[in-house]
């Protein structure tokens, strides 16, 4: 842990999440400041915790049979180093919880070149129905997916989502969560 934030984790922890993606730097994503540019940071990132919902059946023949997706609700991004030209990310996407109609995640970018964390990305996501855009209940196979999604993730020694800001889940923690805390 840093001393500047006894929260934020190590590179070295965070390695410990399976890497989505890793890629070098390229010049149309620097900014006129040298680095990386928040836009850059963010799509990275985003699209990392984005894929989980495809990969578990949350996709386009989802939306069409059932007519319910997931919404994006809030995000919040934040830096801890710079990332530079030619530098080599990893993104590393983690699922940290759900309720009955919202998803909590966050993604880690490290540069690898530098041995840091360079930015995480807290999101949550909730469930709408796509007819009349209002925030509905998984339903019972969607919610067991994304249990056995969170199960499957690897067992950590630290906790991915301390510092997050965002999420306040009412009615508790999914199974899957439970079971992890009491690891």
């Amino acid at each position: 842990m840093t001393s500047r934030d006894a929260q934020t984790p190590t590179a070295a922890m965070v390695r410990e999440i399976p890497a989505h993606e890793e890629l070098r730097v390229r010049s149309h994503w620097v900014d006129v400041n040298g680095h990386l540019n928040v836009q850059h940071y963010f799509m990275l990132a985003a699209t990392s915790v984005g894929y989980w919902y495809e990969d578990i059946g949350l996709d386009q023949r989802y939306r069409v049979d059932r007519r319910h997706s997931i919404f994006t609700q809030s995000h919040h991004l934040s830096y801890h180093a710079e990332v530079d030209l030619d530098d080599q990310v990893s993104v590393r996407p983690r699922l940290l919880g759900r309720s009955a109609s919202a998803v909590h995640a966050r993604a880690f970018i490290v540069n690898e070149s530098k041995d840091r964390l360079a930015c995480t990305l807290e999101v949550v996501f909730v469930h709408v129905s796509l007819d009349d855009r209002s925030t509905v209940s998984f339903p019972l196979d969607v919610a067991t997916w994304i249990d056995a999604a969170m199960a499957e993730q690897p067992a950590l020694d630290w906790d991915p989502g301390a510092g997050a800001t965002l999420w306040r889940p009412r009615g508790g923690l999914s199974a899957a969560n439970q079971q992890r805390r009491t690891r």
